[in-house]
């Protein structure tokens, strides 16, 4: 595995879209409130590039891969049909999901759905925030991490909900702020064009 980090200039792939099953091991600890989220939550600023060296990836071709740094929002997926080459239109990516996992899925769906045949696709890239670290009980994608910023600082009732399986997410303010989330967050309130079903209030005050 090859690490590099770069800074996250611009937004240049769609959310998947790639239903997932909710992460029930750390569901019970949500929500939790701004301040605890605040501590839980990765910098919203640049992120690292991981390159997972497959064995039908050249040195060249890693070295291509590393330079995708920037192209991508965390957390962010890119998948490859061993058969079809570096620039083949098969390989997908996925990005601005709210974990690793949620990214790897749409990334492989949307991939094995492209293919024409041969091996299925694997994983060759991840978009990871600056200091990553697994088994947090809060993620939010790189867009939501930044939206955070100004929640964070509204007063009075509050909620912010995600969707694990489309990246979408919403906040709300004053009365019925929960309900409100939930629902602005599957109508796809963040500008990513997506439904959801499965949106839930991951911040509450």
């Amino acid at each position: 595995m090859t690490t590099f980090s770069k800074g996250i200039s611009h937004i240049a792939v769609a959310v998947g879209l790639t239903v997932l099953t909710l992460p029930g091991a750390f569901a019970q600890d949500l929500p939790v409130d701004s301040r605890d989220a605040r501590g839980m939550l990765f910098d919203r600023k640049g992120g690292q590039v991981v390159v997972l060296e497959q064995d039908f990836l050249t040195e060249a071709q890693v070295a291509q891969l590393a330079a995708m740094g920037g192209a991508i929002p965390y957390y962010g997926a890119v998948a490859m049909a061993p058969d079809e080459g570096m620039l083949s239109e098969t390989n997908q990516a996925a990005a601005n999901h709210h974990s690793i996992a949620a990214a790897e899925t749409a990334a492989l769906a949307a991939c094995n759905t492209a293919r024409s045949g041969g091996q299925r696709c694997v994983i060759v890239l991840h978009f990871l925030p600056n200091a990553y670290e697994s088994g947090r009980a809060l993620e939010l994608s790189q867009s939501a991490t930044e939206e955070f910023r100004t929640f964070r600082r509204g007063r009075g009732e509050k909620a912010f909900a995600i969707s694990p399986s489309t990246g979408s997410f919403a906040s709300e303010t004053g009365a019925g702020a929960e309900s409100t989330a939930i629902a602005a967050c599957n109508a796809g309130a963040d500008g990513a064009n997506v439904t959801a079903t499965d949106c839930y209030t991951v911040i509450v005050n």
